[in-house]
């Protein structure tokens, strides 16, 4: 709590900021903007525990799940080490690498396709009347849930292979 309590009063006092050019999850929690409520200490901490934990655990997951797509696909595992060595070569990767590291791009996509960290979401339909592909009518209040599994694994979409590794 200590840590994310300092994290918090640097952010507070301009010692750090948003490396991009709009503002992180940090920035948003502490000035909410016009017509929302602020949150109290206590909850940012929690969310930042949250996203903490959560990040971890899905990248973990992420990481895990792509060596095993590796060891299934060693023609992919091949390709992916032979585009290393050309970028690296024999010394130690650096953060000015990995944008050239495209398969490897492809294949931590192709793993986040076939497991999303998410495989599905739900929504509520706050206004009535809507019309879902011009077919389905969705009632106000209606949960709306979508199957990202399934989209992920769509034939009509991702063609007949649909369930294979192919980061192609």
């Amino acid at each position: 709590n200590e840590i994310i309590d300092d994290i918090v009063q640097k952010r507070l006092r301009k010692e750090t900021c948003s490396l991009g050019k709009f503002p992180d999850l940090l920035d948003l929690m502490l000035d909410p903007g016009a017509g929302s409520k602020k949150l109290s200490e206590e909850n940012i901490r929690s969310q930042i525990l949250t996203f903490l934990f959560a990040g971890h655990d899905s990248t973990a997951a992420a990481m895990s799940s792509l060596i095993v797509f590796m060891v299934a696909n060693p023609h992919v595992e091949a390709k992916l080490v032979e585009e290393i060595r050309q970028v690296v070569g024999d010394g130690e990767v650096q953060a000015s690498h990995i944008p050239q590291l495209t398969y490897l791009d492809w294949c931590i996509k192709e793993t986040l396709r076939l497991i999303p960290p998410a495989a599905s979401f739900q929504r509520m339909a706050f206004d009535g009347g809507l019309l879902l592909g011009g077919r389905w009518s969705v009632p106000k209040m209606a949960p709306i849930i979508v199957d990202v599994f399934a989209l992920h694994h769509d034939p009509e979409t991702w063609g007949p292979d649909a369930a294979s590794f192919v980061p192609e």
